[in-house]
């Protein structure tokens, strides 16, 4: 006999008001709370704020579900595929509790209607997201808004969740962040010698045929010098299939022949591992299948099949599905030619990137991957346990818990320090005592921090070769995760602008920094950054510092912000030797002990967004052997993930 749902809310509102008492269960109902992010820590956080007994809840997520969301996130199902993640997470959600009043946004928290008096308007913020640049967004908004935040994450067996509290608790940025490794550009074009090097480089092949072509890295200006510029720059917009067809068998020769052959003649390859081989398109296609890659499948099950996905796929299938997926983009999404994007969850994307990456593998004697692989390397990916996303889950609900409860306080934010904490979750080795589950206090904000303490902030860059355009989108938005800068010279002048009604400033993209109007922008002057869409101000004092002084593969981007110093070369290293000289007796012993613990201290690892040198907080990390198979393709990349 099935029970009325009325009979099931009365038990469960009984068992809340138990288990919580009167007085924080009517603060739990009074609540108002916004989750950014709706996929695996996301389905088992609105799942449990409904049953906890919260009752107005509002969810923000761009993404749309794929067949590899399935084994975690619970609330979907296949026929959800290609729908909206925050979406069907409302449907889910009001199946199991219909009282509760959730409203989903299928949208990208950067929008501008997601802005600081949004944010104000909820009692408490939850991230349950997997982008380093959205996590900081999100952190500004709420430390402009004044509202508590939150934060979790996990990374495979490792999860963490601490609550952020403007002017009582360090922010999200207050410690710094592991970031995704960069390539020199010369390794992409000339030496690759991983998998993780021809992805990269046929992301950039995207970009150079379906998006804004010149912010490639493949782009040539030269059309004299190049093999293949002339070829691509030929888009066929509106043109006729058998053009489509012309133009992504010219596409094929001119990257995958063309270009090799002239540049094995003029002696570009000489530091790559294995001399490069130029691949015949008419060889490729008319060679021999295996029994599993007998070119009987169908281009559509080919992108979307389980099976297939798990497949490496031979040069000849490579081939054929390449020509396939750029007729496509140009035939089905015309429209996109130009500003497309992109992105690993989508099928057609994918499977471009698959077979860029692994007919550029072919050339140059590298493993190929699984269109699996490829994603899981390309999106920066360690996969996902469902256990860690629940835990995580969990704990941020108990500390939404504990956050309420500290309003009725004397001294709300110094109740809300006390009883708050930030919680590391273990799962891949337990404590000494065994514990899966290492609470630490919270700390107070950090005084270096230039985002809740407006520390000024160094720039060290060539002002006189570095374009703005560079400063804007590798220091300000990528670096400094700005969403809308508008940059000021020492004068006042407003050089750049973004956002609603903002003025047109183009014309500065080009010009290098010392040349740019108000006084330009040169050694020893200091420029301010706002952001109005983050409520964020910084000042920044640039250092000019030839770009020759920097380190091509180590800092392929060359500039340096505040101290990091250690992207610097031979200058910088040979400082550190003259530091490490001994010093008032110090032993020769120590001394080499010295430099083993300074080397050591530059292996990458995969870190929790949150941490530390101070020994009182609790730190987990695990080096590049613990991560297993995917990290021999990508050692070196960090990864989030949600």
């Amino acid at each position: 006999m099935d029970v009325p749902v009325a009979s099931k809310t009365n038990e469960s509102c009984e068992a809340l008001r138990v288990g919580l008492g009167n007085e924080l269960l009517d603060k739990v109902r009074e609540a108002k709370v916004l989750v950014v992010g709706a996929g695996g820590i996301g389905c088992e956080l609105l799942k449990n704020l409904a049953l906890s007994g919260f009752t107005d809840i509002e969810t923000i997520d761009l993404d749309t579900i794929d067949v590899s969301n399935l084994n975690r996130q619970f609330l979907f199902r296949k026929k959800h595929v290609g729908k909206s993640k925050a979406n069907i997470a409302r449907e889910a959600v009001l199946g199991f509790n219909p009282h509760v009043s959730i409203k989903s946004y299928h949208a990208n928290v950067y929008e501008e209607r997601f802005n600081v008096p949004f944010f104000k308007r909820f009692t408490i913020v939850m991230n349950a997201l997997d982008n380093l640049g959205a996590r900081k967004h999100v952190n500004r908004l709420c430390l402009a808004a004044n509202v508590p935040l939150i934060e979790a994450g996990s990374t495979g067996h490792l999860g963490q969740v601490s609550v952020i509290k403007k002017d009582v608790t360090e922010c999200y940025e207050c410690t710094p962040k592991p970031t995704p490794k960069t390539y020199a550009l010369c390794t992409l074009r000339s030496t690759p010698s991983k998998p993780v090097h021809t992805i990269t480089w046929a992301k950039e092949l995207h970009k150079l045929l379906f998006g804004d072509a010149k912010e490639s890295i493949l782009w040539e200006a030269d059309e004299k010098e190049s093999a293949y510029i002339t070829t691509v720059s030929k888009r066929p917009i509106d043109a006729s299939a058998d053009a489509m067809k012309a133009y992504a068998r010219n596409v094929f020769v001119a990257i995958f022949g063309d270009e090799i052959v002239k540049k094995i003649d003029m002696g570009k390859y000489k530091g790559a591992k294995k001399k490069p081989k130029p691949l015949n398109l008419n060889e490729l296609l008319g060679g021999n299948r295996t029994n599993d890659d007998d070119g009987s499948i169908s281009f559509e099950d080919r992108q979307s099949s389980f099976a297939e996905q798990q497949k490496v796929w031979s040069a000849g299938t490579c081939a054929e599905l390449f020509l396939r997926c750029v007729e496509a983009m140009f035939s089905s999404r015309s429209s996109d030619v130009g500003s497309a994007i992109w992105d690993k969850d989508d099928r057609l994307d994918l499977c471009f990137v698959t077979c860029a990456s692994n007919l550029r593998a072919v050339v140059f004697d590298i493993p190929c991957q699984s269109s699996f692989k490829v994603k899981e390397i390309a999106g920066n990916i360690i996969s996902a346990i469902a256990t860690t996303n629940a835990m995580v889950a969990g704990l941020q609900v108990l500390e939404a818990f504990k956050i309420l409860r500290a309003k009725d306080a004397s001294e709300p934010d110094a109740e809300l320090k006390r009883c708050c904490k930030t919680v590391w979750v273990n799962m891949q080795s337990k404590s000494r005592k065994g514990h899966l589950l290492m609470p630490s206090r919270l700390e107070s904000p950090s005084e270096k921090c230039f985002v809740c303490r407006n520390r000024q902030l160094t720039l060290r860059i060539d002002t006189d070769r570095t374009r703005f355009s560079h400063l804007i989108k590798a220091v300000l938005k990528k670096k400094l995760a700005f969403n809308t800068p508008t940059v000021s010279t020492h004068t006042g002048s407003t050089v750049w602008e973004e956002g609603e009604d903002a003025d047109d400033f183009s014309e500065n993209l080009d010009k290098v920094l010392s040349a740019l109007g108000g006084g330009g922008i040169k050694n020893g002057r200091v420029i301010t950054v706002e952001d109005f869409s983050q409520d964020n101000e910084v000042n920044i004092l640039i250092v000019h510092v030839d770009e020759d002084t920097f380190d091509e593969k180590k800092n392929p981007m060359k500039f340096v912000i505040s101290g990091d110093d250690d992207a610097m070369t031979t200058s910088a290293a040979t400082k550190n030797s003259e530091n490490d000289a001994p010093k008032n007796g110090e032993s020769k012993k120590r001394l080499s002990q010295k430099r083993k613990d300074r080397s050591e201290s530059h292996e990458e690892t995969v870190m929790l967004d949150i941490t530390s040198t101070d020994t009182k907080k609790v730190r987990i990390e695990t080096t590049t052997a613990e991560k297993g198979e995917a990290a021999e393709d990508d050692g070196d990349v960090i990864i989030l993930l949600d």
